[in-house]
C-alpha cells in the first residue's frame, strides 16, 4: 500500500493475514506511547522492563482485536459465498479484501455489521475481565487512562484495550462510507429503494461530509490541544484518515453510476477502508473518461 511487498503472518481458514510495511511504523509509535504511559502508572521509567512488556502486549492486543474485527467480516462473507483474498494490517487499521460485491442488501448488511459485533464482544469481554480482576471502582479509574490512577499495570492495560476498542466500535459505526457504518447505511438504503447505485451515491455523499468534518476536527486539535505524543499521533492519524476517506467516497460516487462490475473493481477496492490498487486506478481513469 505504501510500497513494498506485504509480509504474511499466518493463515486462518485459508485467509492470508498479512501486514503492510506501514504497520511497523504504527506499532513502533504505539509501543513508545504505551511505554511512557505504563511507566507513569507503575512509577518507573518508560524504558524499564515492566512498562515496555505491558506496552508490547497492549499493542499486540490492539492489532489482534483489529484482525478479529476483520475476521468477523470475512467469516460472514465466506458463509455467503464471497471469497476473501486476504486481511491486511496497515497504517490506518485493517482491511478484508473480498473478491466480489454482495448480491443483496441483506448480505451487505450482515457482512458490514459482523465486524462491529466482534468488536463489541471484545469490549464486553475485556470489561467483564477487568471488573472481575480489580473491582468496578478500580476498573472505572483505569478506564480514565490517567497515569496517576494508582491501578496496577495489567488492569491499566485491560482497561486501555477496552477503551480503545470501544472507540474503534464508535468510529466504525459512523455513517461514513466506506467504513462499516456507511456500508450499513448503504445496505438499508438499498433495501428500501431497491437501487444499489442510488444507495451507493447516498453513502458516498455521507462519506465525503464526514471526511471534511474529520479534517476540520484535526485542524482544530492542531491549534487547541496540548502537544503530547498521543495528541500528535491522534491528530496526524485523524487528518490522514480523512484524506483516505475523502478519495474513497468521492471516487465511489461516479463508480456507482458506471457500475462496479463493469470496471472489474473488487468489493475490497470499492467498499472496504483502503486506497485504490494500481490496476483499479487505471480502470477508474477509464471510467472517468467515459463519464465525461
Amino acid at each position: 500500500m505504501l510500497g513494498g511487498k506485504p509480509i504474511t503472518l499466518f493463515h486462518v481458514r485459508g485467509i492470508r493475514i498479512e501486514v503492510d510495511w506501514s504497520w511497523f511504523f504504527v506499532l513502533f509509535l504505539f509501543i513508545v506511547w504505551q511505554s511512557q504511559y505504563y511507566g507513569d502508572v507503575l512509577g518507573e521509567s518508560g524504558s524499564a522492563t515492566a512498562p515496555f512488556a505491558l506496552a508490547v502486549l497492549a499493542a499486540l492486543g490492539f492489532f489482534g482485536s483489529i484482525v478479529l474485527h476483520e475476521l468477523g467480516h470475512a467469516m460472514v462473507a465466506l458463509h455467503n459465498r464471497i471469497g476473501i483474498a486476504s486481511i491486511r494490517l496497515w497504517i490506518f487499521g485493517g482491511m478484508a479484501r473480498m473478491d466480489r460485491e454482495s448480491d443483496s442488501p441483506s448480505t451487505e448488511f450482515k457482512v458490514a455489521i459482523a465486524g462491529p459485533l466482534v468488536t463489541l464482544a471484545i469490549v464486553v469481554a475485556l470489561t467483564v475481565a477487568g471488573i472481575a480482576a480489580g473491582g468496578a471502582e478500580e476498573f472505572k479509574k483505569a478506564m480514565l487512562v490517567e497515569s496517576n490512577s494508582g491501578v496496577s499495570g495489567p488492569l491499566a492495560m485491560v482497561a486501555w484495550l477496552a477503551s480503545i476498542n470501544f472507540l474503534v466500535l464508535v468510529f466504525n459505526l459512523l455513517p461514513a462510507f466506506p467504513m462499516d457504518g456507511g456500508r450499513i447505511v448503504r445496505a438499508i438504503a438499498w433495501q428500501r429503494t431497491g437501487d444499489r447505485t442510488a444507495a451507493t451515491r447516498l453513502a458516498a455523499s455521507l462519506g465525503r461530509a464526514f471526511g471534511y468534518l474529520f479534517i476540520a476536527a484535526g485542524l482544530f486539535m492542531a491549534f487547541k490541544v496540548e502537544e503530547t505524543i498521543p495528541h500528535r499521533v491522534s491528530r496526524s492519524l485523524e487528518v490522514q484518515e480523512s484524506t483516505t476517506l475523502l478519495p474513497s467516497s468521492t471516487g465511489t460516487a461516479p463508480l456507482a453510476r458506471f457500475g462496479f462490475e463493469e470496471l472489474g473493481l473488487t468489493h475490497a477496492v470499492c467498499i472496504t477502508r483502503g486506497p485504490w490498487t494500481g490496476s483499479s486506478v487505471e480502470r477508474l481513469a477509464e471510467a472517468a473518461a467515459v463519464l465525461r
